[in-house]
């Protein structure tokens, strides 16, 4: 299952939410997919499958490797989306920086990071 089809039966699931939380708004969903389209675009190859969260009308899909760890999430607050990435320790980001305006270069190249390849871009 793509990160997109993820992402539609993750927010669609009432037991992804805790009793009394908000769903995360349709035009959150549709920023953070797509991120994920533009950096298969730029790829040329899939964006592999992340851990899908809502979160209180945020959404973020989390990927690991290791230590390291790469979180992309959208927010209903802004209209912008951001990227942390760095060392993990027990299943949280430790030592992390952010890019405070993620796109699907900055996600491509930081999932590059992660998996420790050079993916061939199209651009």
């Amino acid at each position: 299952m793509d990160d997109t089809t993820l992402i539609d039966s993750t927010c669609e699931n009432p037991d992804s939410y805790e009793e009394g939380e908000p769903r995360t708004p349709p035009e959150v969903i549709e920023r953070l997919k797509a991120i994920l389209r533009e950096a298969t675009t730029i790829t040329g190859e899939a964006v592999p499958p992340g851990d899908v969260y809502p979160y209180f009308g945020e959404l973020s899909v989390t990927w690991r490797n290791g230590t390291k760890m790469l979180r992309l999430t959208s927010f209903s607050d802004r209209e912008s989306s951001r990227l942390d990435f760095g060392s993990s320790s027990c299943g949280a980001l430790a030592n992390y920086e952010f890019d405070p305006q993620a796109n699907g270069k900055a996600l491509s190249e930081k999932l590059s990071w992660l998996t420790g390849f050079v993916q061939s871009h199209n651009s």
